[in-house]
């Protein structure tokens, strides 16, 4: 198994039904700590608080759960900054984004969004982003990550985007078996079997 630490930050990316949800699963149940921002409503872990009600989830995290999964009802940039100022205040989790592209938008990832992935290392944060359109994701995430998995990516914009991160071998998105992807983990990419 792939070894995170929790204040590693991960980008996933690929296609719908890559993947890429499984995956996510399989490291919220490795964390200690964890914030779920579930934009489509796929995860359940025994023994979280989940909440639709954003402040239910703000005041369970002030409280000091540790183990949240929020279903937002509307993704909200607004909503999603004021969720990272607490989390980098807080401290000691690791924060996982479905539709990371919804909230973090290439170019215009808010201050907060930014300051999580710049700075929480120190804070023990991490981030797990998961995104369809890797090109659509602001590139902050992605030039910080510990780790990226690259599941099937179709697009030649994603293609070409995913090269300039992790080199040559992008250009075997396309072509991936189900449910392999490509791994890079700051050093060098392979072609991962599925987990």
């Amino acid at each position: 198994m792939i070894s995170i630490k929790q204040n590693d930050i991960v980008t996933i990316c690929g296609k719908r039904g890559s993947g890429k949800t499984y995956l996510m699963n399989q490291i919220i149940k490795s964390a200690d700590s964890f914030f779920v921002y579930d934009a489509l409503h796929q995860i359940s872990i025994s023994n979280a608080y989940t909440t639709k009600n954003f402040n239910d989830a703000l005041n369970a995290l002030r409280k000091g759960s540790k183990r949240i999964i929020y279903k937002p009802i509307q993704i909200s940039i607004a909503e999603y900054d004021a969720l990272c100022r607490l989390i980098y205040n807080i401290g000691n989790i690791m924060l996982f984004v479905d539709e990371a592209d919804r909230v973090m938008p290439s170019r215009a990832i808010t201050r907060n969004a930014s300051a999580l992935i710049d700075l929480g290392r120190t804070n023990l944060i991490g981030g797990v982003f998961l995104t369809r359109r890797l090109a659509r994701l602001d590139s902050l995430p992605i030039s910080q990550s510990d780790h990226v998995m690259a599941f099937k990516t179709i697009l030649p914009q994603d293609v070409k985007y995913l090269k300039e991160f992790i080199g040559e071998i992008a250009e075997q998105a396309p072509n991936l078996k189900p449910y392999h992807f490509l791994y890079y983990n700051g050093d060098s990419t392979i072609i991962h079997e599925p987990i």
